[in-house]
């Protein structure tokens, strides 16, 4: 099985609605307003293109994200950067669920550039040596669900590009957080996330599917 069918098949089983699990980890706290918006996010990293020799010549690069308050890193070694086509691959998706207590609240983070960054660290430095930042904004209107990106990330490492997609959707229903064990919202941001290993029994959406390249 190649990683894309792995990814498909993780994201797309179907459960019964009782084979729903939410647990509780030790930081967990309920939020006072339990009618909340469910979204998922899905972000699909693909590869840094045409990246500088100043960049190649790094022993490592870690890459950090942070969108809408929700935060990760990968670490990408020398060993696979592609000197030839200037590329480093990334090859990793990720897939958060959240909740917003209206649309509207959701949609002006969505419109705020500063809500969704990724950087670049190269060699343990402590201060990026390229950046980006990205629009969101599109994700307000309930038509869009998926995007593809190439970004580029510039810094004093220089000027390289970020392939990726994106994929945002929200319930069209309000869902009842009351038993569901929250993280405390991270920065002010009024996104929440919950506790531990939460999911739901909704397969992933079919458009989504064509997102995720084959990583084999």
């Amino acid at each position: 099985m190649t990683t894309r069918e792995a990814v498909k098949k993780r994201l797309s089983t179907k459960t019964s609605e009782d084979e729903c699990s939410i647990v509780k980890g030790p930081d967990a706290t309920l939020t006072q307003r339990k009618h909340k918006v469910r979204y998922k996010l899905l972000l699909i990293f693909e590869e840094l293109v045409e990246m500088t020799d100043e960049m190649l010549d790094s022993e490592k690069i870690i890459l950090t994200y942070s969108f809408l308050g929700l935060e990760g890193k990968f670490t990408l070694s020398s060993e696979n950067f592609d000197r030839k086509n200037k590329a480093a691959p990334i090859k990793k998706v990720k897939l958060y669920y959240f909740f917003g207590n209206s649309v509207a609240e959701v949609n002006e983070l969505l419109r705020q550039k500063d809500k969704a960054r990724i950087e670049l660290y190269f060699d343990g430095a402590k201060e990026p040596g390229a950046y980006t930042m990205l629009d969101l904004s599109d994700f307000c209107s309930s038509l869009v669900t998926q995007k593809r990106y190439y970004f580029n990330c510039t810094g004093p490492k220089g000027l390289c590009f970020i392939k990726l997609a994106i994929g945002c959707h929200r319930e069209s229903k309000l869902i009842d957080t009351s038993k569901v064990p929250m993280k405390p919202p991270k920065d002010k941001i009024p996104i929440f996330v919950p506790s531990g290993h939460y999911y739901t029994c909704e397969p992933i959406l079919p458009e989504w599917i064509d997102l995720i390249p084959s990583f084999a």
